[in-house]
């Protein structure tokens, strides 16, 4: 067998029963698999071989199979990873045929071993390979202390928690004028500093003076200069009408502000604030609106006949817009809406009413 995977571990997501590992393992020791459960909350389990799951490894060595107690099989995430034993148990003999295959099973263990260290190596604190003279020997735990550097820079030492009452706090004047930095701040202190520090203006920082915007950025405000500077690179003055009567009645300008003022100014737009009153009016007769309104006309007299309201902008009017006729013992009537400037008028074989009601 060879190793020539350099992994020793794999991270499984939850819910599996069964996780398919395919690193390097040894088939006769599946209890150098080792296999870790992890919760939601981040709680790690290390479960034991033969209780909380078994090992399958191939028999080319090549992967293999950890199958979990159903306990660790639902909503946990599993890591699988190998711990070769570190042992020896060859027992060599002269003068006997070369065991090659016992000789490449054991460098396969060393190589296993060396990998797991190399790892394991890999996840710990270590100084810069460029370091000298540095004592890497942790101090003997003390209750209530701390490690820290001692004072030469060599090596590490237990040291005292300072007692927070010995602690200095800023005073209100420290903290706005921003410049101490030996006392420390509370909330209150930092907020005055903050109000403090504030002005009315956006601190430079901020600003974009750049009159093309290139920075395009979302973290930066543009110069009232620099946004004008752009505007009339993207507008410039030729493209504007200024004139006040809008004349030009242009599709490829724009009016300026000053412009659309002048001109709404001077042409205010008349709104109807509710109706005129009723107007008795004759048939047969033609009439000019002037304001919009409505034409009404009724028949009372029973009989064959007709009743028609003509309107449009000739005089006299020769488009019928509504027209009713009536049969034997039937009244009748008819409305009709009539535009500001048009003429009107209502055709009747028999007497009828006509009233006309403008809009004020």
């Amino acid at each position: 067998m060879t190793v020539s995977s350099t992994n020793r571990k794999q991270n499984f997501d939850g819910g599996q029963a069964e996780l398919e590992f395919t690193f390097r393992a040894l088939p006769e020791a599946p209890e150098d698999i080792k296999c870790i459960a992890t919760s939601d909350a981040g709680v790690i389990t290390y479960l034991e071989y033969n209780v909380d799951y078994t090992v399958a490894v191939n028999s080319d060595g090549i992967g293999g199979t950890v199958t979990l107690n159903p306990t660790f099989a639902t909503t946990y995430t599993h890591t699988v990873y190998r711990e070769t034993t570190i042992k020896q148990e060859s027992d060599y003999d002269d003068y006997n045929p070369f065991p090659a295959d016992t000789l490449e099973t054991n460098i396969d263990r060393l190589t296993m071993i060396a990998q797991e260290e190399r790892e394991l190596g890999e996840r710990t604190l270590k100084y810069p390979i460029s370091s000298t003279g540095t004592d890497t020997n942790l101090p003997v735990p003390e209750a209530g202390k701390f490690i820290a550097w001692n004072a030469a820079g060599d090596g590490m030492e237990n040291k005292d928690i300072p007692d927070p009452s010995t602690l200095i706090k800023a005073s209100q004047a420290e903290a706005e004028a921003g410049t101490d930095n030996d006392n420390f701040m509370t909330p209150l202190r930092t907020k005055q500093a903050i109000t403090a520090l504030q002005d009315d203006d956006i601190p430079l920082s901020y600003l974009s003076t750049s009159g093309t915007l290139a920075d395009n950025s979302d973290v930066k405000v543009a110069s009232q200069k620099a946004t004008k500077t752009y505007a009339d690179t993207k507008l410039p003055s030729s493209y504007l009408d200024t004139d006040g009567d809008l004349t030009a009645n242009s599709d490829v300008k724009v009016p300026s502000q000053k412009a659309v003022k002048t001109y709404v100014d001077a042409n205010p737009v008349a709104y109807s604030t509710g109706f005129g009153s009723w107007l008795s009016r004759s048939k047969d007769t033609n009439y000019k609106a002037t304001t919009d309104g409505f034409v009404t006309a009724y028949q009372s007299a029973v009989g064959d006949g007709y009743i028609q309201i003509k309107t449009d902008n000739t005089t006299p009017p020769t488009t019928i817009r509504i027209k009713s006729k009536s049969f034997s013992q039937q009244e009748m009537g008819v409305s009709c809406p009539v535009k500001k400037g048009d003429y009107w008028r209502v055709e009747s074989e028999k007497a009828v009413t006509i009233y006309w009601i403008p809009l004020s």
